[in-house]
């Protein structure tokens, strides 16, 4: 009797219908870490389509962003393919979805704690008037400016601060970065006392300032030279006689002054404008010096008087333009 033939001790076994890699692919995609909505990730760029940009979230599969959240101001993609970006989690069921604006306002409010607790200034720019104050942008985050913040003046033309960009100080970030208030007005009076001190040290009997008309009144103006505020009585803002500074200045005016005296003590800037006009008499007195005598004087008395007579009438015909002088009685 023939003994059945014996099979080949090398030969391999039939592979199977596929069920074991199945297994194992699915083993593999159970185990695989599972990424939650609100999650931060990281992945690397490999596709730019018209409206959606396609990430590989390493070991974690291949995620959507939209197109227009990695745009800039101007309208230019900001990423390329193999880039690596940071994003949220903002929907997992169907497909793996991400958002940078997330990320973007997570990190800028964490940037604004820090700057908000050590004092830094941070750049914003003023949006919009709302009910008490300004709206300003601050990296991206809605931010409040009171009125009396945006300025160490009062604020009369809110319209002008409109789309101007300025440094701000934080006063408040709470709930969360929800709340943030800021003030301009801060950085003004810390760098206003920094000019202030430099000025100081100018401030001799004699020495001659630039400066601007902070207010006028009756008995004179207040003029800043560099963040010290001194007083040009009414008696010295010109040789002629007025009545009321209002006359020859006005606020905001830019105009040059001599320091009188300067009483550091009481912090009281006595200035003069009349000072730099020169004397009117010394005129006349090089006509007497040069021989020209009485008549001469007498001419010049003339002319002083004719221009003195000028300048009441020009005074006079301002008044009645603006219905304050005699004839609107």
């Amino acid at each position: 009797m023939a003994e059945p033939e014996k099979e080949p001790a090398d030969k391999k076994a039939e592979p199977d219908d596929g069920g074991d890699d199945f297994a194992a692919l699915l083993a593999a995609e159970e185990t695989r870490p599972r990424l939650e909505v609100g999650q931060n990730t990281t992945g690397r760029v490999v596709q730019i389509g018209s409206e959606d940009v396609f990430v590989d979230v390493s070991g974690k599969g291949e995620a959507v962003i939209a197109r227009a959240e990695l745009l800039d101001d101007e309208g230019k993609l900001t990423v390329s393919v193999g880039d690596e970006i940071e994003a949220t989690v903002v929907a997992t069921q169907g497909e793996l979805r991400l958002s940078r604006k997330l990320v973007a306002g997570q990190r800028a409010r964490e940037m604004l704690q820090v700057a908000a607790s050590s004092g830094l200034p941070v750049e914003g720019k003023v949006a919009g008037v709302v009910k008490g104050g300004f709206e300003v942008t601050v990296a991206g985050q809605r931010a409040f400016c009171p009125f009396s913040q945006i300025d160490v003046r009062r604020v009369d033309d809110q319209a002008s601060y409109l789309n101007q960009v300025f440094a701000f100080r934080l006063i408040e970030v709470s709930e969360d970065g929800r709340r943030i208030v800021v003030s301009r007005r801060r950085i003004l009076e810390e760098e206003a006392a920094l000019a202030a001190a430099e000025t100081r040290k100018l401030l001799i009997e004699g020495v001659v300032l630039q400066g601007h008309v902070s207010s006028v009144t009756s008995f004179g103006a207040f003029v800043d030279v560099g963040g010290v505020q001194g007083l040009v009585h009414v008696s010295e803002v010109t040789h002629r006689r007025i009545e009321d500074a209002a006359e020859v200045l006005q606020p905001g005016q830019a105009v040059t002054v001599q320091v009188l005296k300067y009483d550091p003590a009481k912090g009281k800037l006595s200035l003069s404008m009349r000072a730099l006009e020169g004397d009117p008499w010394a005129a006349v007195a090089g006509a007497l010096r040069a021989g020209g005598g009485v008549r001469r004087l007498r001419r010049a008395l003339a002319r002083r008087r004719r221009a003195a007579a000028r300048d009441r009438a020009a005074a006079w015909l301002a008044a009645e333009a603006q219905g304050g002088g005699p004839g609107a009685r």
